[in-house]
């Protein structure tokens, strides 16, 4: 209910409660008075019972409105973007595509984080300019989520922490890059985007073929550069 309709009934009570004491005061008989008190207590009560249904419709009033928080979404609802479709607005490829995995990693953050697809080519010239080297490490990827707003920070874990820090942080819905040399693309380092962790896999974004796999949790290890970057802010709500 509106503010305006509370408004008109507490307006009523005034009129009821003026025109029974107007009647107690002229009839004067104990009956009349009786009736008037009781008439008066009784619209008192329903004009306040349904103040404070209005009150409560509308947020206010002194008994609280439940209202749910909105789930944050899943670092499985992070898109997957590839580093070798990267293009041009002229449609023509990046000449640094075989390098922008860091770069990419942040452009699908950035999308679940902000809601705005910005391409791996446009975040590296926006932290290096056009032409920029794009090799980037950890404090490279953290810069380039800061310019746009996402919170983040670099980590050094060895093999026996990584994976149980990984693990907290994606089942409170947070992802992470990692660095490593990986099966693909084939043992120079290169960045993943890692969205899961159970009790055998480590699930992650592959940019070099945008692609979602996973691997054992003990082949990790052999792999690993120990650098991750670790995304403070969650994605968009449900």
């Amino acid at each position: 209910m509106s503010d305006q309709l509370a408004s008109l009934i507490g307006t009523t009570i005034v009129a009821i409660v003026v025109t029974l004491v107007h009647a107690y005061l002229t009839r004067g008989s104990q009956q009349t008075q009786q009736e008037a008190t009781k008439e008066a207590i009784t619209a008192v009560q329903e004009a306040n019972t349904l103040l404070g249904t209005t009150a409560s419709a509308s947020g206010g009033g002194s008994t609280p409105v439940r209202c749910d928080v909105l789930p944050w979404l899943p670092t499985s609802a992070l898109p997957v973007y590839g580093q070798l479709t990267q293009t041009l607005p002229s449609g023509s490829e990046t000449e640094t595509w075989y390098n922008d995995c860091g770069e990419t990693c942040c452009s699908m953050i950035i999308r679940g984080a902000r809601g705005v697809y910005v391409p791996a080519d446009e975040l590296r010239v926006l932290l290096r300019g056009q032409g920029g080297n794009p090799l980037t490490d950890a404090d490279a990827l953290v810069a380039i989520l800061a310019m746009c707003n996402v919170k983040a920070h670099s980590c050094v874990w060895g093999v026996d922490a990584a994976i149980p820090y990984m693990q907290r942080a994606t089942a409170d819905g947070l992802p992470l890059c990692t660095l490593g040399t990986w099966p693909t693309p084939g043992g120079v380092l290169h960045w993943l985007l890692v969205y899961g962790v159970d009790t055998s896999k480590v699930f992650y974004i592959n940019p070099w073929s945008a692609t979602k796999s996973w691997l054992n949790r003990g082949d990790w290890a052999s792999y690993s550069a120990n650098s991750y970057v670790l995304v403070d802010s969650h994605l968009l709500y449900h």
